[in-house]
């Protein structure tokens, strides 16, 4: 979004085709150290217990220059513990987006004020509102793959007016 235009509780403040278009040129001249990381569609496709090579590769090149990752799901444990175990970030599960309690605890974790953290997700009414709530950046990708589940696609349809809207009133999109 242009300097001078709030973006609005669904709007995000950055687009990208995928999580791997955010550099960390991107992040760093934004002030950005700690990402909170949507799952499903976000980091791998609905259910895979498995990161993309290049998501993986990604995150990796992230860790190693310093940024902190917790992932932030609506879903249950069994679901986020194990994934987040094994690509190595902390965790939140039941996160309840768009409520802030789920970002609250992340920011904990993270120990940095919310100036310094940005939420990358698939969603307007989860991700990006739950992103603008807490008062923390909100960064959107494209989903990664088709949903199949009828609310997200009910949910999409509602999604595309305030997406012509975001580039309508000249909405930044990167990497694509």
């Amino acid at each position: 979004m242009h300097a001078n235009k709030k973006p609005g509780l669904f709007l995000p403040d950055t687009v990208f085709p995928r999580i791997t278009a955010v550099t960390p040129e991107f992040l760093k001249e934004r002030g950005i150290t700690a990402l909170v990381l949507d799952i499903d569609n976000t980091l791998t496709t609905h259910d895979s217990p498995e990161l993309p090579a290049d998501v993986a590769q990604w995150l990796e090149a992230r860790k190693a220059e310093g940024f902190q990752f917790a992932v932030a799901s609506n879903n249950h444990e069994p679901r986020v513990a194990p994934f987040a175990q094994k690509i190595g970030v902390k965790w939140v599960a039941d996160a309840a987006k768009p409520l802030p309690r789920g970002l609250a605890r992340a920011q904990q974790q993270f120990g940095v004020p919310k100036e310094q953290m940005a939420l990358i997700g698939d969603q307007l009414f989860t991700d990006v509102l739950g992103a603008r709530l807490f008062g923390i950046k909100a960064l959107l990708v494209e989903p990664m793959a088709p949903d199949h589940k009828k609310l997200i696609r009910f949910k999409r349809v509602l999604e595309k007016p305030l997406m012509i809207l975001y580039d309508k009133r000249g909405g930044e999109r990167c990497g694509g």
